[in-house]
């Protein structure tokens, strides 16, 4: 069986890139904020509930843009679940 190699696209590469920096910064925060045990989580906790919230408005707009009547019922029938999440 011979192995494929497709190429990698340009942004996964930016991305890459970028989950380093993020990575360097985490670990710099480490070393040189003392409080960082403490406090990061909260501020972690924080960025969960905003990505999220995020995630569900980015679904929302994309069913509207679409103009499907799909994302309505769709959000709906999970009602139960994200209203948990957001309580």
């Amino acid at each position: 069986m011979q192995l494929r190699s497709n190429r990698v696209h340009g942004g996964t590469r930016i991305f890459l890139a970028f989950t380093a920096l993020v990575l360097v910064f985490v670990w710099w925060l480490i070393q040189n904020w003392d409080d960082f045990n403490t406090r990061a989580d909260g501020f972690a906790a924080l960025l969960t509930f905003v990505f999220l919230i995020g995630a569900i408005i980015a679904k929302v707009i994309e069913y509207w843009i679409r103009g499907t009547r799909r994302g309505l019922g769709y959000l709906r029938r999970w009602r139960p679940s994200w209203s948990s999440v957001a309580s």
